[in-house]
């Protein structure tokens, strides 16, 4: 059975750049959009798709021998080499500010913004300040989704080993608690530094439980959806409803069915089969798709460290006019044309920015992981 999906990798790279977009405030035509301009749905995205994904790769090695530790250190060494040199990143440019003249420039002084205490720059360092430790977001915001979903794994490789007969009946029961917990504490699914843990267990068990209705009825799926014209249209037919539950539904108590909304269409898209599918097979989208993660934990530094203080540099210094104000929102572009055209901008430099920090970290990162793994398992083995 596949374990690689690349429409699914590829879906994952074009939320990726959506969340990187609704970081950057611009005058343009998607500015404002519910569904373009929004980017914590696409966050549970993330979740149920990293539930199927790690279940559809791991399930059966850990129940056939494969150690928890071995498989909690390749997923640290996938997620916390990129998150370490990105806050080093930040926390360079805010030395920088020190010795050079961007003080009344920049919009905090450096070191100064709202929670960037020494402890919470700790806890980030650590990966824990999404546990509840700390009350606001700091230096690389996205980040809290990568402490929570870190020690998420861990709970699911426990329950893949010790927990045998009725799997998927125990990963429904805590995937639905801490629904029903995050509902009666926050209100809504969009909980980040304190109620995290909670969202990504919701939304990665039933990304767990779609891979087992996958696994289970793959044949059945492939025979029911190999007409490529039907496949199709139920392709089309699932992505302009969730496009639709984004803009319209996604918001208060509704937002709980997000996860599920989203596992639905994952398991519609598993299959592959229909012109959607097709059309995002295609190499661009495959590369955005593995650039994903980098795009993901990069785009803020160049949001706001590059393009945001660069561009107070410009006006304050220069006198250039980049942004207008609207409201309490400053915007990039002084009208529609040209704020389009630096998001476009933005995004260009952040995935070009991600290709340089997959080649130069994450890929290296992880393959040197697997290295080590390697050789301690044949000395293992040799003993």
């Amino acid at each position: 059975m596949k374990k690689y999906f690349e429409t699914l990798d590829s879906f994952r790279g074009i939320c990726a750049c959506i969340v990187a977009l609704s970081h950057f405030n611009a005058n343009s035509i998607i500015y404002g959009s519910s569904w373009l301009d929004r980017g914590s749905p696409y966050v549970d995205f993330f979740f149920v798709l990293s539930g199927f994904i790690i279940f559809a790769n791991y399930q059966d090695k850990l129940v056939q021998g494969t150690k928890i530790r071995d498989f909690i250190w390749l997923r640290w060494a996938r997620l916390y080499p990129l998150h370490f040199m990105v806050l080093l990143a930040f926390i360079a440019v805010d030395v920088v500010q020190l010795f050079i003249n961007f003080g009344q420039t920049a919009l905090y002084p450096p070191f100064s913004a709202p929670g960037e205490t020494p402890w919470a720059i700790a806890s980030m360092f650590l990966l824990i300040h999404s546990l509840g430790v700390t009350d606001t977001l700091a230096l690389n915001g996205p980040s809290w989704s990568i402490s929570v979903e870190f020690y998420t794994y861990i709970l699911f490789a426990l329950i893949i080993v010790y927990i045998k007969k009725f799997q998927a009946l125990f990963i429904g029961m805590i995937s639905t608690l801490s629904a029903l917990a995050l509902y009666f504490l926050y209100g809504e699914l969009y909980a980040k530094l304190d109620y995290g843990f909670l969202r990504c267990v919701y939304g990665f068990g039933f990304g767990a439980l779609t891979w087992m209705v996958y696994k289970t009825y793959a044949p059945i799926i492939e025979r029911k959806l190999s007409h490529y014209l039907k496949s199709s249209a139920l392709e089309l037919i699932g992505l302009v409803l969730v496009c639709i539950y984004i803009a319209k539904f996604s918001f208060d108590g509704a937002s709980f069915a997000a996860p599920i909304i989203f596992a639905a269409l994952i398991l519609l898209f598993a299959n592959e089969s229909g012109a959607i599918s097709k059309f995002l097979k295609a190499k661009l989208f495959v590369f955005i798709g593995t650039l994903s993660y980098s795009i993901y934990m990069i785009h803020l530094f160049i949001s706001g460290k590059f393009f945001e203080l660069g561009t107070r540099v410009l006006e304050s210094k220069f006198g250039l006019n980049i942004t207008i104000t609207e409201g309490d929102t400053k915007l990039y572009g002084t009208n529609l044309l040209y704020g389009s055209l630096l998001e476009l901008f933005y995004l260009a430099v952040v995935i070009i920015g991600s290709y340089i920090s997959y080649k130069l970290i994450e890929e290296p990162c992880r393959n040197y992981a697997k290295k080590l793994l390697a050789k301690r398992r044949n000395k293992e083995q040799v003993k």
